[in-house]
């Protein structure tokens, strides 16, 4: 999924969960922007695993 059709989704979920309201749809769009960008993407939660502890352990017991 796209990040565009992702805030999109999200958006859309903000709108039910506050009732449909008219006119918020700015408002909505931008905050799902704002959650949207703050999840990391699977490309940084590869990365930062790499960079665990745990993964750097296994790595120097295997000599590399």
């Amino acid at each position: 999924m796209n990040t565009e059709e992702a805030i999109r989704q999200r958006s859309y979920l903000i709108w039910k969960q506050e009732g449909c309201p008219e006119g918020r749809n700015l408002d909505h769009w931008l905050q799902a922007k704002a959650e949207v960008e703050a999840q990391p993407t699977a490309a940084s939660k590869k990365s930062r695993a790499a960079r665990s502890p745990a993964v750097r352990k296994r790595a120097t017991a295997k000599g590399n």
